[in-house]
């Protein structure tokens, strides 16, 4: 998607550099001469027609691109925030229902995307992450103790 963005930004700019650069003027031919003062070179109102679309479309694939740029990352981030945090409700569901041993797999694979999908984060992003994980890291400790309780005593 941003490989196409930065195609249209160039296509358009160029688009419109093409139409700033046109020559909307024709030569006037006269049949007796121009012995009256006459001008040599006259507007073309079809090639100004022109120059006017090409500038309007040009114009459209510019900012269409640049939409395509800049946004395009804002939705990658967003949906990998999302993916740890879908694992993490998935989790605590989990838990809630009593099903301990889904409630760790769901915890373990919050713990690997936040682990691996985060790459240059700010510092103050960065530290709080790796206390997301201390805190997801110590209630998978607190699950599988629960877990091994449940083993030797089982519910009556």
């Amino acid at each position: 998607m941003k490989a196409i963005g930065i195609l249209l930004i160039i296509i358009g700019a160029l688009l419109g550099i093409h139409a700033l650069t046109m020559d909307v003027t024709v030569a006037v031919d006269y049949s007796g001469g121009n012995s009256l003062g006459l001008p040599e070179r006259v507007n073309n109102i079809g090639l100004m027609s022109d120059r006017q679309n090409y500038l309007i479309f040009g114009g459209i694939l510019l900012v269409i691109g640049l939409i395509l740029t800049i946004f395009y990352n804002k939705g990658k981030k967003q949906l990998q925030k999302q993916n740890y945090r879908e694992f993490q409700d998935l989790a605590k569901r989990a838990e809630y229902k009593g099903q301990i041993s889904t409630a760790i797999d769901h915890y373990m694979d919050t713990l690997f995307h936040l682990e691996n999908d985060y790459k240059n984060l700010p510092k103050r992003n960065e530290v709080r992450r790796l206390q997301l994980i201390e805190t997801i890291k110590a209630k998978v400790e607190e699950l599988k103790i629960r877990q091994q309780n449940e083993l030797i005593m089982p519910n009556e």
